[in-house]
């Protein structure tokens, strides 16, 4: 005996006339609810039945094989990937993106990283921002604030010699203006000649408050450097 029959067997004596477009009850439920998008209760309604029936339909719909609920693997491996990150390193939270075209990782991970700032942003917030491709890929990418949200954006890496258009300024500068914030730079250079001119600079008063600052930045932005002969500062 098929599936249909089944049911038509044991569906409720109130159940509404079937449309004629199907011919079980078990299909309506299921084009119901998956298809029209109804919710259980509201699928029960339209068919005169109790949720009960409906689950009972659906679960039917499913075992029969006339519904195939298909699961995207690269999305849960994904998923896998990130929950192990988050148990190994004791994170709150780990986002994976998808392994596509390896030459345009820096934007899409950038991407990534600038709509979980955004979602993350409170009132009030004092963030630290590096610098980087991917930093400058995140800054790009979050949304533009419409509203001042007291926010202070302070940069963490002094200046190099650099000439790139990711320097930590420049990322610092468009994170702030993304995100309507006051804007901190550190103004002093990332390596100095010697240990007395790192001293004596960490003693002067502006840079004494800048760090202050710094130290009071709830979150963080920051990449992951390249320690090959492409780093910045090989």
């Amino acid at each position: 005996m098929n599936a249909n029959a089944d049911i038509e067997m044991v569906r409720p004596s109130g159940l509404s006339a079937l449309p004629p477009e199907f011919d079980s009850a078990v299909a309506w439920a299921a084009w119901l609810y998956y298809v029209d998008q109804l919710n259980q209760s509201d699928v029960a309604k339209v068919m005169n039945v109790s949720r009960a029936s409906v689950v009972h339909y659906l679960q039917e719909a499913r075992e029969s094989g006339l519904v195939a609920v298909q699961v995207d693997h690269d999305a849960f491996a994904r998923t896998l990937t990130s929950r192990r990150l988050m148990e190994k390193f004791g994170l709150r939270g780990a986002a994976v993106i998808p392994d596509l075209d390896p030459n345009d990782a820096d934007r899409r991970i950038g991407e990534a990283a600038g709509r979980l700032l955004a979602s993350m942003v409170d009132p009030g917030d004092t963030i630290g921002v590096a610098w980087g491709k991917t930093v400058l890929a995140a800054a790009r990418s979050i949304p533009r604030l419409r509203h001042d949200r007291n926010l202070t954006v302070v940069q963490l890496s002094g200046s190099s010699i650099g000439t790139s258009d990711f320097s930590p300024e420049f990322c610092t500068s468009l994170m702030a203006n993304r995100l309507v914030a006051r804007c901190i730079n550190l103004l002093a250079p990332a390596i100095v000649s010697t240990d007395e001119l790192h001293d004596e600079l960490m003693q002067e008063p502006m840079l004494v408050n800048q760090f202050r600052m710094i130290r009071a930045a709830g979150k963080v932005i920051f990449g992951i450097g390249d320690v090959g002969p492409e780093s910045t500062y090989a």
